[in-house]
């Protein structure tokens, strides 16, 4: 018989995720606008740590890093732009910009021409992988910890293939803070995040009947309205009210 914790493993490890009922959560507690704005203050370190990345040593041949790093600076600005000025992106939309945000970290750790500078850029990774813990299931979220492992090892194994008299050992560190960083602490903020939606959806409904109670049916009925409110559509409402449901129900 399955112990309850892993039956709860099991659970979250298939749980797809739920983007519309975070956007809604946030939606709904007026924090939109707010998780907008930090994805949009994201873009924009994003580009200013491209342009620091202009000044320091890159691989040859030194022109196409360099137009490398110009195009990962407009695309951080259009980041910026796509997340303050256009309507908020659906679910599949807002995993290519994550997904591409990983490609562009490692771009930018294969552009150094010095191995410990590439892997001290692979703490990077943090910034999308939490976007992804709240936003996407565990699934989404196990794509981004292998890229991003991926990543931080291969920079790993280059500086420790240097001639650097201590490469071994500050390969080994910088590698085990950026997995930490990037990678380990994901998984149980995840989990604890689903724990605590589940138990925030399961309060909306009924145990027995499964049918929504009454902070269910507000919660229909708000996202109801906002949604009539923008476009044509009616809603029409009807109440039955049961004499003596009580005894029945005692029964």
């Amino acid at each position: 018989m399955k112990s309850e914790s892993t039956r709860l493993l099991q659970q979250w490890w298939s749980d797809p995720g739920d983007y519309a009922w975070v956007i809604d959560f946030y939606r709904r507690r007026g924090l939109l606008k707010a998780i907008r704005a930090t994805n949009a203050i994201g873009g924009v370190v994003g580009a200013l740590a491209t342009v620091c990345l202009g000044f320091e040593d890159l691989v040859r041949p030194h022109w196409l890093s360099h137009a490398v790093v110009i195009w990962m600076l407009v695309n951080s600005i259009g980041w910026s732009l796509i997340w303050w000025y256009f309507p908020f992106p659906s679910a599949r939309k807002a995993a290519a910009m994550f997904a591409f945000a990983d490609v562009g970290i490692a771009i930018a750790t294969g552009l150094h021409a010095d191995p410990l500078a590439a892997l001290s850029t692979t703490p990077l990774f943090a910034l999308p992988g939490a976007c992804v813990v709240f936003f996407y299931g565990p699934r989404a979220n196990a794509a981004h910890m292998t890229f991003a492992t991926i990543t931080i090892l291969a920079a790993a194994t280059w500086l420790a293939l240097s001639d650097r008299p201590d490469a071994v050992a500050v390969a080994v560190g910088k590698a085990i803070v950026a997995l930490t960083v990037s990678v380990a602490i994901f998984p149980p903020i995840q989990f604890g995040f689903w724990l605590i939606r589940s138990n925030s959806i399961e309060s909306l409904t009924d145990p027995l009947t499964g049918l929504a109670n009454r902070r269910g049916l507000a919660n229909y009925l708000d996202r109801r309205i906002d949604t009539l409110a923008a476009s044509s559509e009616s809603l029409c409402v009807f109440a039955i009210d049961l004499d003596g449901f009580k005894n029945i129900n005692d029964v």
